[in-house]
């Protein structure tokens, strides 16, 4: 049994790695494209990553690690330290967005960041599934 079960697994294997051949994506982009904890249809950036339950936005290009230095290079060391140093789930995003402020029913002031192709701005958004994470990122690139 554990032959059959094994050989099952092997054929389910290359089955997938001839399907992202096939799709010419890699495996990286595979599991990005098909996160259960993001919604793509979301017209909101909270309502976009509600599998995750921390958001760090960036919605200003030359402010906190950008400042002074080109903003790829930045964009790659954070991706490179992030795959390096988190040991849960996160994905970072960049986004077009309008931004809308409001009062809520109890006085509150609130600021939401809709997703639209016409928006103003852009951000980027990097989204943790762990608090840990979230504080060393916000430590080491706030």
């Amino acid at each position: 049994m554990k032959l059959i079960e094994s050989l099952k697994q092997r054929w389910e294997a290359y089955k997938h790695q001839r399907y992202l051949k096939k799709m010419g994506w890699a495996e990286e982009l595979f599991q990005r494209r098909t996160d259960p904890r993001v919604i793509y249809q979301a017209q909101t950036l909270s309502g976009f990553y509600p599998g995750y339950k921390h958001l760090h936005i960036y919605d200003d290009s030359r402010s906190g690690p950008f400042n002074g230095r080109n903003w790829p290079e930045v964009y790659q060391e954070m991706n490179v330290w992030c795959r390096a140093n988190l040991t849960s789930a996160w994905r970072d995003d960049i986004h077009r967005v309008n931004e809308q402020h409001g009062i809520g029913i109890d006085g509150t002031f609130t600021r939401e960041l809709y997703i639209n192709d016409l928006g103003p701005y852009d951000v980027l958004v990097y989204a943790f599934e762990n608090e840990c994470d979230y504080f060393m990122f916000a430590l080491k690139w706030a």
